[in-house]
């Protein structure tokens, strides 16, 4: 039914956790956010919520931007210090690791997954300044595939795969809005060879893209402009 009934949770669970990004797989819902916040529903009642003890998140304190899951592979990025960023690899939602030897350490804030006809996982995570990690086997080791020339002050806040190719939204991500130039364009952009190239979809100025998703044979990037809400498909 259209539109759904939404049901407000608020438990002791969610005290002081800013949560970020939500995915469903696997029988489970998975919140994630600053300070190192991981949050996964009971999988038969979902106004049902536990928080991830910090023991069990083994590597830096991070904040978390989002959260993805293929293959049997729960991977969270995120972002901690100036410009370090950390990418977290699960089986089960309950037992984190940190991955490390990444190639760079920028702020990273999307990931998303893709299974390749043959079988195979391709992960990518985007982050500042145009920057594109690559995984095939998990996450457990990352390679740096493309390092596009993201806008004045901007970042690749989000990606998402379907129809054979990804798709990433450009954002400001950890810049202030009002250091970027109202006139400074923010794009769509698409890749067809798993994050090695990207060509511009579309480009617009006073938009602001926060989140991409594809449902249903249809890409819809959502944002904002001049405080309004934007959504693009």
């Amino acid at each position: 039914n259209f539109p759904p009934t939404f049901e407000t949770t608020t438990t002791s669970t969610f005290a002081d956790s800013l949560l970020n990004d939500i995915h469903y797989a696997a029988g489970k819902w998975v919140a994630v956010g600053d300070e190192g916040a991981i949050l996964i529903s009971d999988e038969v009642d979902a106004s049902i919520w536990k928080r991830i003890p910090e023991d069990n998140v083994s590597g830096v304190i991070t904040n978390f931007q989002s959260v993805f899951y293929g293959d049997g592979t729960w991977i969270a990025v995120g972002k901690h210090g100036v410009n370090d960023g950390a990418i977290y690899t699960s089986t089960d939602a309950e037992n984190w690791n940190q991955i490390v030897g990444l190639p760079i350490t920028f702020h990273f804030f999307g990931v998303c997954h893709n299974t390749l006809s043959g079988g195979s996982s391709v992960w990518l995570v985007v982050g500042r300044s145009g920057r594109v990690l690559r995984s095939t086997n998990n996450g457990s080791t990352w390679t740096l595939v493309a390092s596009v020339n993201a806008g004045t002050n901007l970042e690749f806040i989000d990606v998402a795969f379907g129809a054979n190719c990804w798709i990433v939204a450009e954002g400001f991500g950890d810049f202030d809005p009002a250091s970027t130039a109202g006139s400074a364009a923010r794009r769509v952009l698409r890749s067809t060879d798993d994050g090695a190239t990207w060509g511009v979809e579309y480009s617009k100025t006073l938009r602001n893209w926060g989140v991409v998703t594809f449902e249903n044979g249809l890409f819809v990037v959502a944002g904002w402009k001049n405080q309004d809400d934007t959504v693009l498909s």
